[in-house]
């Protein structure tokens, strides 16, 4: 997929609230990539080759991401009701590092997001049993959809049985060729092993199907546009 280009200036845009301290022994992210997805939501669906119907909720969701380093990423998307802010999640490897609120067009158009120890934010540890003792990765064959190859990999839970009862999904994902000159965006639910980042096949994926244990589809992200970009995170160094 063709790259566009997406800023023609920067700024520098500071995040100051009120909040707890942390100690992060890196503290600054380089990202040379912006992915847009469409992110869709559906209330029902007819399987994993019809399309979904009566779709409950569409929304942009955006990757912030390393093409050489997959140990780190960003996700956001707008606020809920309110399309002025954004939702900004950063991912560390195993651990859901930091999140908070920040202006959706500062965010876009800033080179350099710090982020200040007052900074208003939600901190946690993102390991969970969950997956890392239930779920695996498997990498299905190669696929051809109109004419163009994608690979395919799914995370699914190890036993069927119980992802039945538990309500477990899977995650399909189709990965165009011609994108694997990037690794796959580091996401910390899709990682079952602690202190380690599977290998799955290179490239942003082009779609993604959440699919219930009855085999419908709930959740989908279909790849709009890849963006080269110069950004960085810088996360204040506290006591």
């Amino acid at each position: 997929m063709k790259q566009h280009s997406l800023f023609s200036y920067y700024t520098c845009f500071y995040v100051v609230f009120f909040s707890t301290t942390i100690c992060i022994a890196q503290n600054t992210f380089t990202f040379d990539h912006l992915v847009k997805y469409k992110e869709s939501f559906f209330k029902d669906s007819i399987g994993v080759d019809g399309q979904g119907v009566l779709v409950e909720k569409n929304r942009f969701k955006y990757y912030l991401t390393n093409s050489e380093n997959n140990s780190y990423s960003a996700m956001f998307h707008e606020a809920n009701n309110n399309l002025n802010m954004a939702w900004f999640t950063f991912y560390k490897a195993n651990h859901l590092l930091i999140q908070f609120e920040i202006n959706m067009d500062s965010l876009m158009i800033s080179e350099t997001i710090q982020i200040k120890c007052e900074t208003n934010r939600i901190e946690g540890d993102l390991v969970s049993d969950i997956p890392n003792k239930n779920y695996e990765y498997a990498v299905l064959t190669d696929t051809l959809i109109s004419k163009k190859a994608f690979k395919r990999y799914v995370w699914r839970a190890k036993n069927l049985k119980k992802a039945k009862r538990k309500k477990w999904g899977t995650r399909l994902f189709l990965v165009d060729k011609a994108n694997a000159f990037h690794k796959a965006i580091f996401d910390p639910w899709r990682f079952p092993e602690k202190d380690k980042i599977i290998m799955v096949p290179n490239g942003f994926h082009s779609f993604m199907y959440g699919i219930d244990p009855a085999g419908s589809i709930k959740h989908k992200e279909s790849l709009e546009k890849i963006y080269a970009v110069t950004k960085k995170l810088v996360i204040e160094k506290c006591n």
